[in-house]
C-alpha cells in the first residue's frame, strides 16, 4: 500500500483504526483502573467497531459505486446487522456498567444481537 496514494479519508481511516486496536492490546495487557472501569470500558469499547461497520456500510450502500441493485442492498442490510449488533451491545452496556443490573436472559439485548443476523 503506498500511504502517498491514499485518500485523506483513507488516511484517517486507517489511523483511526490503528490507534484502535492498540488502545485495545494496551488495555488487554496493562489492566490500568479498578476491575469495574476495566469491564465497564470494554463493555463500551465493543460497540464502536460494529457501529463504525454499520455507518460505513450503510454510507455504502449511498454512495457507493454497485454492479447491480441486489449487491446495493445487500450492503444496506449488512449496515443493519452491524447496527442491530452494536445496539445490542449497548444496551448491554447500560444494564451491567451504567445500572449496575445483572443482563435478562432472554433481554433487549438478545434481541439487538439476533438482528445481525
Amino acid at each position: 500500500m503506498n500511504w502517498q496514494k491514499l485518500t485523506v479519508l483513507q488516511k484517517i481511516i486507517i489511523t483511526l483504526s490503528a490507534l484502535y486496536a492498540g488502545i485495545f492490546i494496551f488495555m488487554l495487557v496493562a489492566r490500568p483502573g479498578s476491575k469495574e472501569f476495566y469491564h465497564g470500558f470494554f463493555n463500551t469499547y465493543q460497540a464502536i467497531p460494529p457501529f463504525f461497520a454499520g455507518m460505513a456500510s450503510l454510507w455504502f450502500f449511498a454512495k457507493g459505486h454497485h454492479e447491480s441493485k441486489s449487491k446495493k442492498w445487500g450492503w444496506f442490510f449488512v449496515g443493519l446487522g452491524c447496527l442491530s449488533f452494536c445496539a445490542g451491545q449497548t444496551t448491554w452496556t447500560i444494564y451491567e456498567s451504567v445500572l449496575g443490573q445483572e443482563v435478562p436472559f432472554p433481554g433487549w439485548p438478545d434481541a439487538g444481537y439476533l438482528g445481525s443476523y
